[in-house]
């Protein structure tokens, strides 16, 4: 294992560069390339939270041994260690029942093939060679490591992917966190102010950041939704999930984003970026396919940016969420609008020709009668239009057409008027007629006139 005092240590490049941490001294004068993160309490008091600032704050146990090649352990030394207890916060630290006050966490970013490289077998844990690990240290209030140990043996601990992982004596042990202290979507003692709708709001230009309209023009009319069940991004819903959060200072954010522009804030703030974290860490891989990339979000006091794709956007809250919004990339069969559900979806190269729905729905608006055509178009009120799908880029379309039957000419009276009526078969598209459906029942109907 590389040590902190290694000078040959290399950079560690980041996916998006995702930003590490909480409070936050990233220095790297003994580190070279390395990003290293001290948290105390007086930091903490800055942050305006009292537990869980870390990703890895909380209480863990030993629960399984991963890997034992070479190890100085006997399967006794082993059983012995099962469970034993792991307890990290603000307040102390505490290892099998020995317990550290006000420690200090010192963190170092290195990656999964730096650990293979010494020594440390994380290859078969399901993580690619270049992701992000935290090495966490813990440090007593005059900065000497606190040499905790188990059986007479210290150990190093690591981060990733939301597990805690023990090298100790040769062995790799995975710990469980404790159910009572999972993170889940409000811990942290982070506001809940970012909980909501989002929409673009405007791009955000600074020096070396020149709009890329290719890129970007249809993330403008995106919504990003952040619930205590579900987030939905531009369309793709991720559900269940856990929110973390990661926070840095904001001049060190715009140091390591390079952004030269005013975010108009007050004071100096702290920057804490939200990590979506769902429980199939898959779901995000769609996402990325059509995209490029994934999107970073930054809640700096009540406001929201976005990262993407060397991109910086502001958000602003939306009041109203239109839920019955479809991403036309990220469309499949059995997704479900409203009570509506997708039973087929047809593409021509970059369009989606048409979305077929299965379900029922009423709605109410007025009617108007082509009788050369046999076609009636239906203006949708909008609390009706609401219930409706409707793809995100074509948002002003809010009339349908009712495929004709006899039965319908005779309870919708032409040429014109309001009524009620439930469809079926809705279906939509990047076509010439947009929405169409079946009618099923008429609820209500009154002609013009009458």
């Amino acid at each position: 294992m590389k040590s902190d005092q290694d000078t040959d240590a290399k950079p560690v490049k980041y996916k998006n560069e995702s930003l590490v941490g909480s409070s936050i001294d990233h220095s790297n004068d003994q580190t070279k390339g390395r990003n290293e993160v001290s948290l105390n309490q007086a930091d903490v008091a800055h942050q305006r939270v009292e537990t869980k600032q870390e990703p890895f704050f909380g209480k863990w146990n030993i629960s399984q041994l991963l890997e034992a090649k070479v190890t100085a352990l006997s399967q006794e030394d082993v059983d012995r260690i099962n469970n034993t207890p792991f307890v990290f916060n603000t307040q102390y630290a505490e290892v099998n029942g020995v317990r550290l006050e006000k420690p200090r966490y010192q963190i170092v970013m290195t990656t999964v093939q730096e650990l293979i490289d010494g020594g440390i077998i994380l290859g078969d844990l399901g993580m690619a060679l270049d992701d992000p690990v935290m090495e966490i240290t813990i440090k007593r209030q005059d900065n000497e490591k606190w040499e905790w140990n188990i059986l007479e043996f210290g150990g190093s601990l690591y981060y990733a992917h939301s597990k805690m992982y023990l090298s100790l004596a040769g062995a790799l042990f995975e710990l469980e966190k404790s159910k009572e202290e999972n993170l889940g979507a409000f811990t942290g003692g982070h506001s809940h102010d970012f909980l909501g709708v989002w929409k673009i709001k405007s791009f955000i230009e600074f020096v070396g950041n020149e709009r890329r309209s290719d890129t970007t023009d249809e993330w403008l009319k995106s919504q990003f939704v952040f619930y205590t069940k579900y987030s939905e991004l531009a369309g793709l819903v991720i559900k269940p999930l856990d929110y973390q959060f990661l926070s840095i200072t904001l001049e060190k954010f715009k140091e390591i984003k390079q952004i030269s522009a005013d975010l108009n804030v007050d004071g100096k703030p702290l920057v804490n970026q939200i990590l979506i974290l769902p429980k199939d860490k898959d779901e995000l891989k769609r996402f990325v396919e059509i995209y490029g990339a994934e999107p970073e979000f930054y809640f700096i006091q009540s406001k929201m940016f976005l990262f993407f794709n060397e991109n910086f956007f502001e958000l602003e809250k939306v009041e109203n969420h239109q839920g019955n919004r479809v991403n036309k990339h990220l469309i499949q069969e059995g997704q479900t609008f409203n009570g509506l559900t997708v039973k087929k979806v047809e593409r021509s190269d970059e369009a989606v020709t048409d979305i077929t729905f299965s379900g029922e729905v009423d709605l109410t608006g007025s009617y108007q009668w082509n009788l050369e055509l046999n076609q009636i178009i239906f203006q949708l009120e909008e609390r009706s239009l609401q219930q409706l799908p409707v793809l995100d880029h074509i948002l002003n379309e809010n009339s349908i057409q009712l495929h004709y039957s006899d039965e319908l000419e005779q309870k919708l009276p032409p040429p014109s008027g309001t009524a009620t009526i439930r469809i079926t078969n809705y279906s939509m598209g990047e076509r010439e007629v947009t929405m169409s459906a079946d009618v099923v029942k008429i609820l209500k109907a009154k002609r013009d006139g009458l």
